[in-house]
């Protein structure tokens, strides 16, 4: 794995700019970037990217595609397992039934990531007579009859990206698109390693010249978030300390790196940090 990764980063291909979301999934279709291998992917996305969103997106499909492998090569996949708690009545979670020979799901989810160019949804739902955590797996069609989703005015941050609710009214099941129990925790640990790869991959590309020292620390921090993310359930506590690795860089990033030509760096920053607390606690628990 060190070898083809010290290629992709001696070798980087040419910044794209993309100021929109359309503009971006046409320059990863351009680039065929999801056909990679998703270490890969989250690295050469985070290479192409000119901005944050563009590293959610990248190391975001990485995981996805690390993480659930029946999923179609072609196209952008989003997990939907959040809902609503704060009105469960009007927004009820995802239900599961038996129509006939088939399954039909119901319900609502709120966020889902890319939601205005998502060819792919996996959804969390549950069973009848199950009222705990949703955790059956259900990989749907995103534009399939019954799915509804819409997207936030105002995200917050990384807001060039959009962010979505789905309402899935008496949706089908397709053939093959139970994926199975208890899917989404894996996902949970692997998402951070591939979005923080993605990440340090953009930061690779804004090391000032005269200093070599900060590209190979960044190196390391590459290969090791390249190494964990294959099994981040396994380490804990190697993801941690590669996290503390990043901050540290991040916290002197302002004398080593170009970062404030990264559009929206001083909103948007916070997404590479933003995994840290929780990280630092499973460390701890581990």
């Amino acid at each position: 794995m060190t070898a083809p990764i010290d290629d992709l980063l001696d070798n980087p291909p040419d910044r794209d700019t993309a100021a929109t979301e359309a503009e971006w999934r046409q320059i990863w279709m351009q680039h065929d970037l999801g056909q990679h291998a998703p270490v890969a992917m989250a690295i050469m996305g985070g290479l192409h990217a000119d901005r944050l969103a563009w590293v959610f997106v990248s190391g975001y499909q990485a995981a996805m595609a690390h993480c659930f492998p029946e999923l179609p090569v072609a196209g952008w996949s989003a997990l939907a397992g959040s809902e609503d708690r704060h009105d469960p009545v009007r927004h009820p979670g995802v239900r599961m039934t038996q129509e006939g020979d088939g399954w039909r799901v119901n319900g609502f989810k709120s966020w889902v990531a890319q939601s205005a160019h998502l060819d792919h949804l996996i959804i969390t739902a549950r069973k009848p007579g199950e009222e705990d955590k949703a955790r059956h797996a259900v990989l749907l069609d995103a534009h399939a009859p019954g799915i509804t989703l819409s997207h936030r005015d105002d995200p917050g941050y990384i807001v060039e990206m959009s962010q979505g609710f789905a309402q899935l009214d008496n949706v089908d099941v397709p053939e093959g698109g139970q994926l199975g129990d208890d899917r989404l925790r894996p996902f949970t640990r692997a998402e951070p390693a591939f979005i923080l790869l993605a990440g340090a991959a953009l930061l690779w590309t804004h090391v000032k010249a005269e200093r070599n020292d900060l590209r190979e620390e960044l190196r390391g921090l590459i290969r090791g978030l390249a190494q964990v993310a294959e099994d981040a359930l396994k380490h804990p506590k190697d993801m941690a300390r590669l996290d503390t690795m990043l901050q540290h860089i991040l916290k002197n990033e302002p004398e080593n790196t170009e970062s404030m030509s990264i559009p929206g760096w001083k909103t948007d920053k916070q997404l590479l940090s933003i995994y840290s607390p929780v990280l630092q606690r499973r460390a701890a628990r581990a």
